[in-house]
């Protein structure tokens, strides 16, 4: 089903005086409405910096709230829903959760740039909709939270991974921990990034309970793998499933 966009574009100055810019939308209106909204400055057009980062602020009357921003892309439509355009117009798209609480929502748009802060404050009234039981129950949609949490969770470690077999030989140095190093491993490229967790099979514990080795593991020192083996070393050649990770810091 296709829906009819619509978008209503108001003039917002940085120093507001007098009665405040009203939007008006219908209540369950979500995705379809768009606001358009151009800068001044004491009734001049005002040029929106470079790096400015927009964030648009709704408190609605049932006491929720919605924050949506121009710095991450929404996880869940795959857009960004506040945008700064070419003619340094601010482009807010209304989520479905703007339109939900019948009443006054007391909104502003937030100018973030490095350390400084501007607000411009404006609203939105909701008119109810006749057949109200089919809308979404009005609730908090904090996307600005939610898509900062995405994107670290994308940055963590582990955001490559390679499955191998990492063979351990015999050459163990040390009087305990044990330690033998590793420099390459087959079709892999070690890097000083590279994180490796060993997945030991029954097979590889049986061996390792034998002679006694209570703990093995590995430690990349920038690009040299170092094997430990806690307690007594292997007497024998293992192999072990490695899994191999191209970490980035958070």
């Amino acid at each position: 089903m296709e829906y009819l966009e619509y978008t209503r574009e108001i003039t917002l100055d940085i120093y507001p005086s007098g009665e405040l810019p009203v939007v008006r939308v219908k209540q369950g209106d979500g995705s379809t409405r768009f606001i358009q909204i151009s800068l001044t400055k004491n009734g001049l057009p005002y040029t929106i910096e470079e790096q400015t980062q927009v964030i648009f602020r709704c408190d609605k009357p049932d006491g929720t709230s919605v924050i949506l921003d121009s710095m991450f892309l929404d996880t869940e439509l795959g857009r960004y829903l506040v945008t700064v355009n070419n003619n340094n117009t601010i482009t807010v798209e209304l989520v479905s959760q703007v339109t939900t609480a019948v009443g006054r929502c007391y909104c502003d748009i937030c100018l973030v740039n490095g350390g400084e802060l501007s607000t411009i404050p404006f609203s939105i009234i909701v008119a109810r909709m006749p057949n109200a039981t089919v809308l979404a129950v009005s609730t908090n949609d904090f996307r600005t939270v939610t898509n900062l949490i995405a994107q670290a969770e994308g940055m963590m470690e582990g955001v490559e991974q390679s499955i191998c077999t990492l063979t351990i030989g015999t050459a163990w140095s040390g009087a305990g921990p044990y330690t033998q190093q590793i420099s390459t491993i087959t079709g892999y490229d070690i890097t000083a990034a590279t994180k490796v967790d060993l997945t030991c099979t029954n097979t590889v514990l049986a061996v390792l309970e034998a002679a006694e080795v209570h703990a093995i593991y590995v430690e990349n020192n920038n690009g040299v793998l170092t094997v430990y083996a806690i307690g007594e070393k292997p007497t024998q050649t293992l192999s072990v499933q490695a899994s191999l990770y191209e970490t980035t810091a958070a």
